[in-house]
This record gives C-alpha cells, structure tokens and sequence, in this order.
C-alpha cells in the first residue's frame, strides 16, 4: 500500500483515497467499490488492496483512447494484469 493511502473513517468515508505518480489523487468510497465489485467488474471482489498498489506504483499508465482525461493504471500481478 502506497504511504498516502487513506481507509474508511478517515478522509470523509472512502474506503481509500492513493496519490498517483502522475499527481493526482484517486478516492473510492465503499459504496462506489460495492458497485464495482458486483455490478461492473465482478471480477475485482476482493481485490482492493491490489487495486490501490496498482493506482500507487503501477507498473504503466496509459492515456484512454476514448477518453483524454482518463488514464489507465496497469500492474502486473500474480495471475493477472490489474487494470
């Protein structure tokens, strides 16, 4: 976990708030990751430690191809990428 890192109770309630190398800071409240964990990627439950490294120290960023004010964060992991 990056040392900028925030947990719930702290910051206003977000499950984690992690500066970015690029300079920016990313906030997810617990509500928000219930969604993305059930709903939108399902496939990330259980993942947010792994999800707040990656956004910490990813091993790339990538600008979106659809989007120029989202960037990608990617980290390799154990038996995946996490993106």
């Amino acid at each position: 976990m990056a040392k900028s890192a925030k947990r719930n109770g702290v910051g206003g309630g977000f499950l984690f708030e992690i500066s970015t190398p690029i300079g920016f800071s990313v906030r997810c409240t617990a509500a928000y990751w219930e969604f993305i964990a059930t709903q939108k990627h399902p496939v990330m439950a259980g993942q947010e430690r792994e999800v707040e490294q990656t956004l910490g120290n990813p091993d790339e960023v990538r600008r979106s191809r659809t989007a120029n004010d989202v960037f990608l964060f990617y980290r390799g992991g154990p038996l995946r990428w996490i993106c």
